[in-house]
């Protein structure tokens, strides 16, 4: 069936191809045009603007970038087509600057904004060059400013790497911190692999003299 509804326009036309007494929505705001009190959504009723005169289907009647409502509550004219300069240039300048606001130009999944917000560098993907892009390391509480978050001599990305704990210097709890075992040939993930000489089993103060009489 081409028109569900069967109120003569058909359902690829038809915004509500289910509803016989709804066909158009001009502000798709969900609400058709017959029970819509405000079809083009300029915040002024249809009723309001046929007794103005201006279009009740069209948001700016004159073209002038300027909501028909818009214009009537700053008292400007919803007929001249023009827009004073000091109005539109500083409406454009907004728009432009709340754009930029939202972009991401170095595509590092975070905005300008954010990006000012933590001091990260806009312009580059990876602010700590720890090859971790800043979006990424805030999804992994990682310090997008910090090549190395918890100072334990490895970098954010080499610990992802190894599947230790980038904010813990010491991964496993064997008092050694994760670099330090990487390079005695000990695995910063397994706790039971400490040497006695250094995770306990001789009295090094002792052996040092410390205290002794």
């Amino acid at each position: 069936d081409r028109d569900d509804d069967n109120d003569e326009v058909p359902d690829k036309e038809d915004a509500f191809p289910l509803d016989e007494t709804e066909s158009v929505d001009t502000d798709k705001d969900g609400i058709g045009n017959n029970a819509d009190m405000d079809d083009d959504g300029d915040d002024l009723s249809d009723e309001s603007e046929i007794r103005l005169g201006t279009n009740p289907l069209d948001t700016d009647t004159d073209g002038d970038t300027i909501p028909d409502g818009e214009e009537l509550a700053m008292q400007f004219d919803p007929f001249d087509g023009e827009c004073p300069s000091w109005y539109c240039l500083k409406n454009r300048g907004w728009l432009w600057g709340h754009a930029k606001s939202l972009s991401d130009a170095d595509r590092d999944g975070l905005n300008l904004a954010q990006e000012v917000a933590l001091g990260t560098n806009p312009d580059a993907a990876d602010s700590d060059g720890d090859g971790l892009r800043d979006g990424d390391e805030l999804e992994l509480g990682t310090n997008p400013l910090k090549a190395d978050t918890d100072d334990d001599g490895l970098s954010d990305l080499r610990e992802i790497a190894l599947s230790t704990d980038p904010l813990l210097s010491d991964s496993d709890g064997d008092s050694v911190p994760d670099a330090l075992e990487l390079s005695e040939g000990l695995d910063p993930n397994n706790a039971t692999d400490c040497p006695k000489w250094y995770c306990g089993g001789l009295n090094l103060p002792a052996i040092m003299g410390v205290g002794a009489k």
